[in-house]
């Protein structure tokens, strides 16, 4: 059900104002799990950004918000 709901385009659109270049989904079967990659969201990589959130890690916390229908 996740894996058919959480498409990396639905990540790039629940979110156009945060980032602007494409979405990367990497499924990780043994793990139970998705790893998403956006590109163009920290304005310059994790050393130069201004971002308070220089990781990216309440970015995670944005995608856990995403409703999922049963």
């Amino acid at each position: 059900m996740l894996k058919r709901q959480l498409t990396a385009e639905r990540i790039r659109q629940a979110f156009p104002k945060l980032f602007t270049g494409p979405v990367a989904r990497y499924e990780m079967d043994n793990l139970h799990g998705l790893n998403f990659v956006l590109m163009d969201a920290l304005e310059g990589g994790v050393n130069t950004s201004l971002n308070l959130d220089s990781h990216g890690k309440s970015f995670s916390y944005l995608i856990l918000g995403l409703p999922i229908e049963e």
